[in-house]
């Protein structure tokens, strides 16, 4: 097989510098060192992986990468922001570390919130949006339990947003 390879649960690209998927991923886990990208939805759903330390050697993460990870409480390494809750390069939210807490302010210097940045994230009740967003990707926010956006593009009674004229529900 010239397409892909696998070693120790990890399904990666034929010369492991793409991480495609570890669904057994739990715990607390290094993304290994050869790794340039870690692929869209590579870590989706792993309930139990407590958290994770990206390399500098990371230089791409996909949409989703993280998921439906109810337990990830801290990212550490590259992109990690906020006391490591969540994921940003070059000012777009990439992901977030759901089990981190119930209330999540985006930190100001985010521009973009990306395509699946809060899917799954069952412990968000309350979100605020800074000024600073410009841009909410289709499918950022598939968050259960979300109840409340404040601040820039929220709703008067703050259940949803309003972006480009487009009223999207929470």
């Amino acid at each position: 097989n010239t397409t892909y390879s696998a070693e120790g649960g990890i399904l990666y690209n034929y010369d492991k510098t793409v991480l495609h998927s570890w669904p057994s991923a739990n715990g607390d886990i290094t993304i290994p060192s050869n790794v340039t990208t870690i692929g869209r939805a590579a870590f989706s759903n792993c309930g139990s992986l407590i958290n994770v330390t990206i390399p500098n050697g990371v230089d791409s993460i996909g949409p989703g990468a993280f998921s439906g990870c109810s337990s990830l409480k801290e990212f550490k390494g590259k992109f990690a922001t906020d006391g490591g809750r969540c994921l940003v390069k070059n000012n777009v939210i990439l992901s977030y570390a759901d089990a981190s807490g119930s209330e999540f302010a985006i930190p100001e210097n985010v521009t973009t919130i990306a395509f699946g940045s809060f899917v799954g994230c069952s412990s968000l009740v309350t979100i605020t949006i800074p000024n600073s967003v410009k841009t909410i990707q289709p499918m950022a926010f598939i968050c259960p339990n979300l109840k409340t956006i404040n601040g820039k593009y929220a709703s008067e009674d703050s259940r949803c947003y309003i972006i480009d004229g487009k009223l999207c529900m929470i």
